[in-house]
């Protein structure tokens, strides 16, 4: 996975910058603006 453009600050499709982060180790989720949430532990 090349991942330059998101390294430098361009656009990136959402499933590159979802792959880039998985592969850091990292999730992520989604939600509508304004939105609620509440995180808990594992």
């Amino acid at each position: 996975m090349t991942v330059s453009r998101l390294e430098r600050g361009e656009g990136v499709s959402m499933e590159t910058a979802m792959r880039a982060l998985s592969e850091c180790g990292y999730e992520a989720v989604l939600v509508p603006k304004f939105s609620r949430v509440t995180v808990e532990g594992r």
